[in-house]
């Protein structure tokens, strides 16, 4: 979950550049479009925000299980594929949505 256009934009160039010749690979990104009838969607009031994250007990120092927030960036359907698409030597071949979650392959 990063921040800036760029600092996604940059990840996404580092994968791209971590594949085999002819690798692919599988985006998988919150979508702000929630499909509200799924357990678990979430109606967001931005596309950037802070979300509740429960750190486990067996990883915080002091035992109790946190609960700390953590940056999430919800994206729409276009701007991830245009995104991904921005990427030299990317091409998107395929957008599904499963479980609120935006797919690009």
């Amino acid at each position: 979950h990063m921040p800036s256009v760029e600092m996604r934009r940059r990840a996404l160039e580092a994968l791209i550049q971590s594949l085999k010749a002819g690798g692919r690979c599988l985006v998988a990104v919150w979508a702000f479009e929630q499909d509200l009838s799924l357990p678990g969607a979430r109606c967001f009031p931005s596309q950037d925000m802070l979300v509740p994250w429960q750190l486990r007990r067996d990883f915080d120092r002091e035992g109790e299980g946190a609960l700390l927030k953590r940056y999430v960036h919800a994206f729409t359907a276009a701007e991830i594929c245009e995104l991904c698409r921005s990427v030299t030597g990317a091409t998107v071949s395929k957008h599904t949505v499963e479980k609120n979650n935006h797919l690009v392959e």
